[in-house]
């Protein structure tokens, strides 16, 4: 079924983007969703390598695991961007292939000449693996939620933490008990230097592995252009929010940012850039989600802290909910506005 962008705002204002991601930024034509098949296997087209590659990951103390996609007829001789691809709460590195038919949809977009030939990255975002600490996150995190607009303070998480324990007592969960759980779903302050733990996670246990272990692995053994301006992050969900926390707090090493139906929580306006991050442009500032999206009213906050502090980025509301259908249109359409020296044609 076609799926129509229902809404395209595109902030006017340039304070960190260059000339040229301005440009795209002045779009104000109406993006066509995918088109039928554009997920599905297409006979007769130069299909792309998958591999799985495990690497030492000093931050997180274990070998793990990341999915790799090579674009067709990918030569050792050639150096190319890198798009790193992250998944969902729940998933690990082969969900954007599994379910997402990532590998699929490059190789359609790669045969119909609308792609720029890179290498995607795929990693595990849960540092710790899953959990059943996440699902009980997940569940605190709804209850906390009560006005359903995706924001939720530390002390709002506390509280509702506390009376689903409570809820769930049968007369044997003593206080010093409840303490103990809820540190083990928020982030432990701990001592300077330590390692946080719980809930806090997501983003910060994965973004050491990205930066100090999967990113040096990837340019000692692939041939890739070790840039920033050839170097892009984006995600879903829980991957939406680790792409759009990271890269926008490391402007000096992602040129393309972008997040799907982004799980954004707490003080979202803090990730903003700042006017000092000038001199590091961004190329591209991608935030997207569902009309029938939980987080939609999240995502659009976080889109309304972007014009305010007047910070171009292309801005679309699919429609659908938190599903793969929405997501992968959303890859769909990134993907063709990534390492162009020119602005893509509107499919």
């Amino acid at each position: 079924m076609r799926r129509f962008l229902r809404h395209l705002v595109v902030g006017s204002a340039v304070v960190f983007l260059d000339p040229l991601a301005h440009a795209w930024g002045q779009t104000d034509s109406k993006l066509e969703p995918a088109p039928s098949g554009f997920a599905s296997r297409r006979d007769g087209v130069e299909r792309g390598k998958v591999e799985t590659v495990e690497y030492d990951s000093k931050s997180v103390g274990d070998t793990r695991k990341m999915t790799v996609y090579l674009p067709p007829g990918c030569s050792k001789d050639t150096k190319y961007p890198v798009f790193y691809l992250l998944h969902g709460a729940g998933d690990n590195e082969a969900g954007w292939t599994r379910n997402g038919a990532a590998n699929l949809i490059l190789d359609n977009l790669f045969a119909d000449k609308k792609i720029v030939p890179m290498i995607v990255v795929m990693p595990n975002g849960s540092p710790q693996g899953p959990r059943p600490g996440t699902v009980l996150a997940g569940t605190i995190m709804k209850r906390a939620d009560a006005d359903n607009n995706g924001l939720v303070s530390r002390e709002e998480f506390l509280a509702a933490a506390e009376a689903l324990y409570k809820e769930l007592d049968t007369g044997k969960l003593d206080q010093k008990q409840l303490a103990t759980g809820l540190n083990r779903l928020m982030p432990a302050s701990g001592a300077p230097g330590g390692r946080q733990r719980g809930f806090g996670d997501f983003v910060s246990g994965f973004e050491n592995d990205l930066l100090k272990d999967i990113i040096p692995f990837v340019e000692s053994h692939y041939p890739v252009l070790a840039d920033r301006e050839h170097r892009a992050i984006a995600g879903l969900s829980m991957g939406g929010g680790q792409a759009l926390t990271i890269g926008l707090r490391h402007l000096d090493l992602f040129a393309y940012v972008g997040g799907f139906s982004s799980a954004l929580f707490g003080n979202t306006s803090a990730l903003v850039p700042a006017k000092a991050d000038a001199s590091k442009p961004l190329r591209f500032l991608w935030l997207s989600c569902g009309d029938e999206d939980r987080l939609m009213d999240a995502n659009k906050n976080f889109h309304a802290s972007l014009e305010q502090k007047n910070v171009s980025h292309l801005w679309h509301i699919d429609s659908g909910a938190h599903t793969w259908p929405v997501w992968k249109n959303d890859l769909y359409l990134l993907s063709q506005r990534l390492f162009r020296d020119d602005k893509p044609d509107s499919h």
